[in-house]
């Protein structure tokens, strides 16, 4: 068995997706040559956003060159900068028998155009026929990413992007809609941080010492089986009322990573403790060093006003930390 990491999890490397929100919009079902913004509760840490929609044209009317018939997705953010990525259907030579319907992709932002490639394969340009268009947004890498067909996803290609935008779906005529998805991740470490600093907390804990609970806790021992658990360094942590839920109380990262240690800044929420009706006894939430959120049957407790010991029976790891 591999061990798992309450203070740090083995690195595989970093997936925002772990912890995705998705939307379905199931009431959407079909528009009528208009546009609709999608309410959609997008956290301020939001690092990524999939937005995917499938529909088909209800009328097309060929043409030489491109239809008038369009639909696709809106992304508008905070700054102006609004962004459409469209499906266009058209013909290269209308009435010929050298005709070749194709499907245009084009990604605008605000009046310019920034990307647009043809298809001639892999979408549907009759009536009825349905296409996915998907876009997948990544604010740390500053790209949004746009992959569209009939059956099977092709990268249509990259554009950059440098907000979270409120996504919508527009079409220029009658559609049906059969999938509309919005998936939101957070940064697990813009998630973590608190409007704490290390100054803060000195000044705070100075003019709380009535409180058994508040205060600066270091490292002491653990009982720890590598098998199950690896610990991430040897913390020193701060503990304060929380302000969101009476009885509970946060706690703060001061020091002492080793694992993922250039993540870790002090003021950052390392865990909760919440009350239970046994006097210092808690239930306990807690992230590990890879920014993992670990609730499962975990437990605190507070010994004399002196030792806190976190219980991470299903890890085999008892952490204790002795008042500073």
């Amino acid at each position: 068995m591999k061990p798992f990491s309450l203070l740090i999890l083995l690195i595989l490397g970093t997936s925002f997706h772990a912890g995705a929100k998705r939307v379905y919009f199931d009431s959407l079902r079909t528009l009528t040559g208009d546009t609709t913004q999608l309410l959609v509760d997008i956290p301020a840490s939001t690092a990524m956003m999939t937005v995917e929609a499938r529909a088909a044209f209800d009328k097309v009317r060929e043409r030489d060159g491109l239809s008038d018939a369009s639909w696709g997705i809106t992304l508008a953010t905070d700054s102006g900068a609004d962004y459409i990525v469209a499906l266009t259907p058209g013909n290269s030579d209308f009435g010929s028998a050298f005709d070749e319907p194709f499907m245009q992709v084009t990604v605008s932002r605000n009046d310019s155009v920034i990307l647009t490639r043809r298809f001639t394969r892999g979408f549907s340009t009759v009536k009825g026929g349905f296409n996915t268009l998907t876009a997948e947004i990544d604010i740390v890498a500053g790209q949004m990413n746009i992959f569209g067909g009939s059956r099977e996803l092709e990268l249509v290609g990259p554009v950059p992007i440098e907000e979270i935008p409120s996504p919508g779906l527009f079409s220029s005529v009658p559609l049906t809609v059969s999938t509309m998805m919005v998936e939101t991740a957070t940064d697990p470490v813009a998630a973590a941080m608190t409007p704490w600093t290390l100054e803060e907390i000195d000044s705070y804990l100075s003019q709380s010492p009535t409180d058994p609970v508040e205060g600066y806790w270091e490292y002491l021992d653990r009982e720890n089986d590598p098998d199950y658990a690896i610990p991430g360094g040897r913390y020193t942590l701060a503990i304060v009322a929380s302000g969101d839920i009476p009885g509970a109380y946060d706690i703060l990262y001061v020091s002492g990573a080793q694992k993922m240690a250039g993540l870790w800044s002090p003021g950052m929420l390392k865990g909760r403790l919440l009350p239970t009706q046994f006097i210092d006894h808690y239930d306990l939430r807690w992230t590990d060093a890879s920014f993992t959120p670990v609730t499962r049957d975990i437990h605190a407790s507070i010994t004399q006003k002196a030792i806190l010991t976190l219980n991470f029976p299903l890890y085999k790891t008892v952490l204790r930390f002795s008042r500073k």
